[in-house]
């Protein structure tokens, strides 16, 4: 085969993986925002995770190691508790002082739903969301972005576009700033244990401190 066959063949599949792209991180959520499936978000999420699942068992090129290594943990450990204290302070002001959230215990343990929120949310949501968002996307779509940062952009624009359903603007944006890091822990220590438990860790934030509400209200 030469040089110009090879290239042709990089191109058709190159057009092909982005049409997949397309239609699974911006199809299905749009899909889903207009509610032309009858399934709830995290039956959605399940349903894709699967199959990211699915295809990645079948590739032979991916590291399953990925899902449980905790490689380089000591050199990133230090600087996302650093990472997380500067923001987690910055979104606690921004919720008082703009959205009047009253942060307080009461909050906190009056709210049944919240408590069950907090220790599913990580094995029920988190998760799928690591495999769906950085596994799968990082490993299927890198000839699609060949520039590590741009993987990372990808990564993150997508994943705030998947919370579109939701219907907040605010929501959105926080997922996308949320994805930009979980996309650059994992680009960086190659585990989705270390970007699980960092998602973990904002995603309970959030909860906590009264920006639940935003995460449980549909478009449509």
């Amino acid at each position: 085969m030469d040089r110009m066959s090879i290239t042709d063949l990089q191109k058709r599949q190159n057009a092909l993986l982005g049409t997949e792209f397309c239609l699974l991180f911006i199809g299905v959520p749009t899909l889903c925002c207009l509610r032309a499936f009858h399934a709830y978000p995290m039956q959605m999420l399940w349903s894709v995770s699967g199959f990211c699942l699915i295809v990645l068992l079948g590739d032979q090129d991916f590291e399953f190691s990925r899902f449980w290594r905790v490689p380089r943990w000591k050199k990133h450990v230090p600087w996302a508790a650093l990472r997380f204290a500067a923001l987690a302070s910055v979104l606690t002001l921004c919720s008082v002082v703009f959205l009047r959230i009253s942060i307080t215990c009461s909050h906190i343990q009056g709210n049944s739903p919240l408590g069950f929120t907090l220790f599913s949310y990580p094995i029920l949501s988190v998760y799928p969301q690591g495999i769906v968002y950085r596994g799968f996307l990082f490993h299927r779509y890198r000839n699609l972005f060949p520039d590590r940062r741009l993987l990372i952009l990808a990564s993150a624009l997508v994943f705030g576009y998947g919370h579109v359903i939701y219907a907040e603007p605010a929501t959105v944006g926080l997922t996308m700033v949320g994805g930009l890091l979980f996309a650059w822990t994992y680009s960086a220590t190659g585990s989705l244990i270390v970007s699980w438990v960092e998602h973990t860790l904002y995603g309970d934030f959030l909860f906590v401190i009264g920006l639940w509400k935003y995460f449980f209200h549909l478009a449509g």
